[in-house]
């Protein structure tokens, strides 16, 4: 075992939970699961922490968007999210022309043709393509999708 190892082993519980909190929950914790049953503990309470915390965030009215001015629209891309709440159509993530990825929020009020980045608090999703997002009770909600580069290409299961 690897001098290194046993020193990270050795770190408090909450020490390690606030290095994994800096990882990402949608690349990296399911890597870091895998290194022992201590770490696989901490991973699970993360994201029992970042559920409820995004959870509340929406029911207590933490979470939202606020718009910036003299914004001009959104770089051309393919593969993002979209969804129509109220008289505003938002676009979310999408892949540019060379596949990278994005995590950017966009909104196009439908009256004026007039697009702005709406700015939210709370988690925020990491960049990503081929995403759902859809309106549920007077909110947008985003599920799936994939960053780029994806682990599997489309055509195998």
């Amino acid at each position: 075992m690897d001098s290194g190892e046993l020193v990270i082993n050795a770190l408090p519980e909450e020490i390690l939970e606030k290095i994994f909190s800096f990882t990402s929950q949608y690349r990296d914790y399911d890597n870091i699961c895998l290194v022992n049953k201590k770490w696989n503990r901490i991973i699970d309470g993360l994201r029992t922490l970042n559920k409820s915390t995004f959870e509340d965030s929406f029911q207590n009215g933490q979470f939202y968007f606020r718009c910036f001015d003299k914004v001009s629209s959104p770089s051309h891309r393919h593969s993002h999210s979209s969804a129509v709440l109220d008289q505003t159509m938002y676009i979310f993530g999408g892949l540019s022309g060379t596949s990278t990825s994005y995590n950017d929020l966009w909104a196009l009020d439908l009256n004026t043709k007039i697009w702005s980045r709406p700015l939210t608090s709370g988690n925020y999703p990491s960049p990503k393509a081929a995403a759902t997002m859809t309106v549920h009770q007077n909110s947008l909600i985003l599920y799936g999708g994939y960053s780029h580069p994806y682990s599997y290409p489309f055509n195998q299961q």
